[in-house]
């Protein structure tokens, strides 16, 4: 490539770079309704951090085992649950082969533990028609929401089935016109209904005398969702007060990010053109960080989850180091500088493939054996990897590359721009200081 096109591809890539970074931290408008915040405004906090619950939950089983799509299975449902509670933005993943781990945030703690409890029933709701046949079950309903019939005012929840579970309410209900159905939740009788009219759209109300406003959400969280695959229970509940503001937190990202954009400026310095190059390449990793920070679900900010995010920046920074130096030791050693950037990428290129893979595995360890705390660190350290080997290490190798075709001049390469000449002369002076 020639110098006119590699200044102007290095012109487009700091413009497109410093562009992105002052839209990350500004947020940016979409459309005339939509609105993208700052993406570190974005980001979630966990309950650790600003009030809430984390649970545990374990399968309750006597010698039968767990199988994955039985727990992925539960952990759906539980989150339908939340989700239908007004608790959107819950987390329910698994930890290992036979834990659920519930996070959400919640100022109200007092009435939280039995609200825990009841998530762990398997909340398996059954329709019966006069004869005592099953109709229908929970796992037949797409739909609950908790609400008053209009016409009798009583509170309950509206469901709405699937179709097979329609087909056979409109049998039942065209056939036995005037008779009782029995509603049964964890095999305890919660309603008998008399069947008024055939329901032919598989859409109904489930209503009971003394319910109100907050029984009827409650037995809506407990029949959303479909029953658990086996019944589990509570092995642990910690509360947390929120002791750190969100805007504390936010603040704390933010800085996080700035001092090692503020390291980048360093390298630049340091290394000049090389250094550019570094900074591109951080400038990147750290948007896309922030980026994964504010939209991967399973992220939420905590002690925990910050150490990984600084683990990730640290070995970002290495990485950068790494290969700015090996481009250095070429130079010296007399190499144009595009010899000097190949031949830095293939004498670096193995060292920090072992370091990442070392640590991608310690990180997946963490991540399937660890404890609760070190599955948080896990993920964004190993999200930051992610973009440490496939963005990091590819922007800066190719602005090399960029700053490279651009100019003739090896002490653009080297520390402090001395010259490859004037470092071989100091080298050789004190070797023979050494020797006199």
């Amino acid at each position: 490539m020639s110098k006119g096109k590699s200044r102007a591809a290095l012109i487009a890539i700091v413009v497109i770079v410093a562009l992105l970074g002052v839209l990350s931290m500004t947020g940016f408008p979409i459309s005339s309704t939509s609105y993208i915040m700052p993406f570190y405004k974005g980001i979630q906090l966990g309950a650790e951090s600003s009030g809430g619950v984390v649970a545990i939950f374990k399968p309750q089983l006597a010698n039968e085992k767990t199988t994955a799509l039985r727990m992925n299975k539960a952990v759906e449902a539980m989150k339908k649950r939340m989700e239908i509670n007004g608790f959107m933005d819950a987390k329910v993943v698994r930890v290992g082969e036979d834990q659920i781990r519930l996070e959400y945030t919640n100022n109200n703690l007092v009435n939280d533990a039995p609200y825990t409890e009841m998530l762990a029933k398997e909340n398996n709701l059954l329709c019966l028609d006069p004869d005592g046949n099953v109709v229908f079950d929970s796992s037949n309903i797409v739909a609950v929401q908790p609400g008053t019939d209009s016409a009798t005012q009583k509170y309950g929840i509206s469901y709405q089935l699937d179709r097979k579970g329609a087909a056979a309410l409109k049998k039942v209900t065209e056939t036995r016109t005037g008779e009782n159905m029995i509603f049964s939740l964890n095999n305890e009788t919660i309603a008998a209904q008399q069947i008024q009219k055939p329901i032919v759209n598989g859409q109904s109300m489930i209503t009971q005398d003394e319910l109100d406003q907050e029984g009827s959400i409650e037995m809506a969280m407990m029949v959303s969702g479909g029953p658990l695959p086996f019944p589990m229970t509570r092995a642990d509940l910690t509360f947390f007060e929120g002791a750190v503001p969100r805007a504390d937190m936010h603040s704390t990202v933010l800085f996080t990010f700035l001092l090692l954009l503020i390291g980048a400026v360093a390298l630049i310095v340091i290394y000049r053109a090389n250094g550019a190059a570094a900074a591109i390449g951080l400038a990147c990793f750290a948007f896309l960080q922030l980026l994964a920070l504010s939209t991967i679900e399973s992220i939420r900010l905590s002690t925990a989850s910050m150490a990984g995010v600084v683990a990730a920046i640290l070995m970002a920074y290495s990485t950068a180091l790494i290969l700015l130096e090996a481009t250095h030791a070429e130079v010296l050693d007399g190499k144009s500088p595009s010899g000097a950037v190949a031949a830095g990428m293939s004498r670096s290129f193995g060292i920090l493939l072992d370091v990442h893979l070392v640590a991608a595995l310690i990180g997946a360890a963490c991540f399937f054996l660890g404890t609760v705390w070190l599955r948080d660190a896990a993920i964004t350290l190993l999200v930051g990897l992610a973009f440490d080997v496939f963005v990091l290490v590819g922007v800066l190798y190719g602005c090399q590359r960029l700053f490279a075709n651009t100019t003739d001049r090896p002490e653009s390469f080297t520390r402090f721009g001395k010259a490859p000449e004037v470092v071989a002369d100091r080298s050789k002076k004190k070797k023979s200081a050494k020797k006199a």
